[in-house]
């Protein structure tokens, strides 16, 4: 292993590969931020691109620029791993809405090409971090038992992400302050997945109802993306097969049928502006004009322009 060693202003600086670096900080936990105080504990550059690492308090953060293919084999860790994607410069994409998470101990392997997107999020939650949560919360000690899950980010989880990704990359006055609380909402989010609580229903909301009902929460928002019926298994964390029989049964449409139905349920509300019937076959999903005029006569059994001056 090279490390090269400089001394800068009167401090030590120690220069190491970018792969050596990592690879030492996910298997011996080492703490670059431990001589420092909690109030100068400062990013550390790992590349060219900025990616980011950071030692704050027992966690530990990672920002990658998704711009070189990161792999590592099997694996496991003393932390929880959350993996959140970041997308900054194309908002439609549709795999970036979906986190991962990984309960400590557990063995996994990691593949930067499964994140379709700009940027991402590696944070290391120490598993005392969430009973502490916990405790304020439940008023006594509760082991928390996370399950490794893949879920769909809501609003506020991508608003929190993202605005913590700006205060790591910022040098403003509080940014530990603010670092700290964006820690805090971060984990009591994934607290609330895990018993699926809400302020009015603190009752366990499990089993196939919730899983296909996020499906359809995740088709209605992004209906006009490109999106596989693996995609929607994995958000309803189900079996392919299983997760087409039980929507089915919930739906009374396939998930095919129902994508479809929701594009032209939309195109039916922009029938009544003037836009063009090509600017409107695009704008809901569809690749070309045909395919939606094919598309549109099999569910409303007329055509679009007839349709619209029926309207």
């Amino acid at each position: 292993m090279k490390v090269s060693l400089y001394v800068i202003n009167g401090k030590v600086c120690v220069k190491i590969a970018k792969e050596q670096f990592c690879w030492l900080l996910q298997n011996f936990g080492i703490n670059l931020c431990q001589t420092k105080s909690y109030k100068d504990c400062q990013m550390e550059e790992v590349s060219k691109k900025q990616n980011q690492i950071l030692n704050f308090k027992n966690y530990v953060i990672q920002l990658y620029y998704n711009d070189k293919v990161i792999e590592r084999g099997e694996h496991s860790h003393d932390e929880i791993e959350l993996i959140i994607p970041l997308n900054l410069k194309n908002e439609n994409l549709t795999m970036p809405n979906l986190y991962r998470v990984v309960n400590a101990t557990n063995p996994h392997s990691f593949s930067s090409k499964e994140l379709p997107c700009d940027q991402y999020l590696l944070i290391f939650i120490p598993p005392e971090k969430i009973e502490e949560h916990s405790y304020e919360l439940e008023g006594k000690n509760k082991k928390i038992e996370f399950q490794d899950f893949t879920r769909l980010q809501p609003l506020e989880f991508n608003i929190i992400c993202k605005s913590f990704r700006r205060e790591l990359i910022s040098n403003s006055y509080g940014k530990n302050l603010l670092i700290d609380l964006f820690l805090n909402q971060i984990e009591i989010h994934l607290i609330r997945e895990v018993f699926n609580l809400t302020n009015e229903d603190k009752t366990p909301k499990l089993g196939s109802r919730t899983g296909i009902q996020r499906s359809i929460d995740f088709i209605k928002e992004n209906y006009k993306e490109e999106m596989t019926v693996d995609d929607l298994a994995e958000i309803s964390a189900m079996s392919k097969y299983h997760f087409i029989y039980t929507f089915k049964n919930f739906t009374g449409e396939t998930p095919y049928q129902f994508i479809l139905k929701t594009r032209i349920d939309e195109s039916v509300k922009l029938l009544k502006k003037d836009l063009p019937i090509i600017d409107i076959a695009y704008n809901v999903g569809f690749g070309d004009v045909s395919q939606f005029n094919r598309a549109f006569k099999k569910v409303m059994l007329t055509s679009p322009t007839q349709l619209r001056k029926e309207l």
